[in-house]
């Protein structure tokens, strides 16, 4: 079998903030991704708070990447960069850039860090951005409230990578059912972050934290 036709699933998830935001993730969130698993990846933004969570939503995949949230107290990484196929994907909270959730920043981050596929949440807001660098933030898998004051309905997203390509789906809990209220397929090509011209002349801010 050709591997490189064979789709990586991957898991994106975070912002829980349990217990001091929500009781715990919704039955029904558990229930379909209990259906789902294994998955290949699974990539959590941080902001679990709890040791248990963070059991919890690994146990969904065979290789697990979490990073650290700025109301995290576990001894996790700031940052993560995973290679996969023709995707290296970034991973973070999101809180270390100036200004919440400004994706130019997030553009710079991805940039310095030379991925082609930025996760990230803090914001708790889902974001499918497509572009030379393609943003990701899957929202607050407990539709916790953020810093900012919003409230979303609980989410998380789903990659499939096959043949260079990206599948993204978002997941919401609306009503108490799942739904996929956005789908994305963006190509993959890591031939743009060997280049900085374009991000140059977007003028993008490229914080180096």
């Amino acid at each position: 079998m050709n591997r490189s036709h064979v789709a990586v699933r991957i898991l994106v998830a975070g912002d829980a903030h349990v217990p001091d935001r929500a009781d715990s993730i919704h039955a029904a969130i558990l229930d379909e991704l209990d259906s789902m698993k294994p998955f290949d990846y699974v990539l959590v933004t941080g902001d679990l708070i709890n040791e248990d969570t963070l059991k919890q939503l690994m146990g969904f995949g065979r290789a697990r990447y979490v990073v650290k949230g700025n109301m995290d107290y576990l001894e996790l990484p700031d940052k993560e960069v995973i290679r996969i196929g023709e995707a290296k994907i970034g991973l973070m909270h999101g809180h270390q850039i100036m200004h919440r959730g400004d994706t130019r920043e997030l553009i710079g981050v991805a940039v310095n860090l030379r991925v082609n596929i930025l996760v990230s949440g803090h914001t708790h807001v889902p974001m499918i951005m497509k572009g030379a660098i393609t943003l990701l933030n899957p929202g607050s898998i407990t539709g916790a409230w953020s810093g900012a004051g919003n409230r979303e309905s609980p989410s998380f997203l789903v990659l499939e990578l096959i043949k260079g390509l990206a599948n993204i789906d978002l997941y919401q809990l609306i009503e108490n059912e799942i739904k996929i209220t956005k789908h994305e397929s963006i190509s993959v090509n890591l031939t743009n972050i060997h280049s900085l011209n374009y991000f140059d002349n977007m003028g993008s801010r490229v914080p180096k934290n």
